[in-house]
């Protein structure tokens, strides 16, 4: 922020969101932030249904919410300093109208994007975001290996997803980090094809 002579900095996407802050949720259509205002304490902007665990998450920071009957951006207005000439954003991941929202309620006369930025500073892992990313492997090279043999004749794509997800969770993990995908018979060959019931056939010899 000092060597872009921001004023204030917005983190929408969840997962950067996360990595600052330790707080993971998926608002999927409802505004989320960290904010950074310079010469002032951040603070995490969330919907209301995720108000107690961002409390949990993170003790030590400011959360404030909004409900869906308001208008989160004219919320978070009143909780900002304006005007905020120069601001940073993540652009790949605003939608258009909250882009032109968002600018409009700080007064901004400039932004930038942060998007790459923000990635550099997660290329860099320490000790224990190496460990993290060897343990997530194991689960998932673990449950592969416990569901290979489960699999039988008459088992349809679906319920290998639905296997392979089930040791995941035995194994402690929060999830994929995209949909699983199994694909069988003429569908093996896409490299992103939709799991269903393998064209109404289920798995063969």
């Amino acid at each position: 922020m000092e060597s872009r002579k921001l004023d204030a900095l917005m983190i929408t996407h969840p997962k950067n969101v996360y990595y600052f802050t330790g707080f993971l949720t998926e608002p999927h259509e409802r505004f989320m932030g960290l904010v950074l205002v310079r010469g002032e304490s951040p603070f995490l902007f969330v919907p209301l249904l995720d108000g107690e665990k961002a409390r949990e998450a993170c003790p030590a920071m400011m959360i404030y919410t909004h409900d869906d009957s308001q208008d989160a951006l004219t919320v978070l207005q009143h909780l900002l300093p304006t005007p905020l000439s120069q601001i940073g954003v993540e652009k790949n991941h605003l939608t258009a109208k909250t882009y032109e929202s968002l600018v409009s309620i700080v007064q901004a006369t400039e932004t930038v994007d942060v998007g790459e930025l923000l990635c550099n500073i997660r290329v860099a892992k320490d000790a224990s975001e190496i460990a993290t990313i060897k343990r997530a492997i194991w689960v998932m090279e673990e449950s592969l290996r416990r569901t290979l043999p489960l699999i039988s004749i008459g088992m349809t794509e679906l319920d290998v997803v639905a296997e392979l997800e089930y040791q995941m969770k035995k194994l402690k993990a929060q999830g994929p980090s995209f949909s699983t995908i199994v694909l069988a018979g003429e569908k093996a060959a896409l490299p992103h094809g939709d799991s269903g019931d393998s064209g109404g056939r289920s798995f063969v010899d």
